[in-house]
């Protein structure tokens, strides 16, 4: 997706199903799972997260310094392939959530990759099962 389609996309869904989210308390966990990379958003930036993927207008008229903090937040969810342009026949999304400047933060972890990324039918050992890879 080029920079430009980027701004002139204003909704956005989850990009599943290669893409997993739950959201507990104030904190949303997010699952690229063809990457195995995670993501944590934490107050803000987990209700920012949900009203972006339940179809929330990000495209809406801002003030200079939150326009340019949720253009860098919604570019990182396009870039990590979080997210994905919402069909044009919708319905009108969710009202975009208020935040604190400086509190859209997505922390990304790469830690359980390997294990993420598995396919547990097809990528693991026959005889010891999941999370067992292979041997190669």
């Amino acid at each position: 997706m080029s920079e430009s389609e980027k701004i002139q996309t204003c909704r956005w869904e989850l990009a599943t199903p290669d893409v997993v989210s739950d959201v507990l308390d104030d904190e949303a966990v997010i699952i690229n799972l063809d990457t195995g990379v995670y993501f944590q958003a934490v107050g803000d930036a987990s209700r920012i997260w949900v009203s972006v993927i339940n179809g929330a207008d990000t495209g809406i008229a801002l003030d200079e310094g939150p326009r340019q903090e949720l253009d860098q937040f919604v570019s990182l969810l396009v870039g990590h392939g979080l997210v994905r342009p919402r069909s044009e026949g919708d319905s009108p999304g969710t009202v975009l959530s208020e935040w604190a400047v400086g509190s859209l933060i997505l922390d990304s972890h790469d830690d359980l990759q390997d294990l993420l990324a598995l396919d547990p039918v097809h990528d693991v050992e026959s005889t010891a099962g999941w999370p067992q890879q292979p041997s190669k």
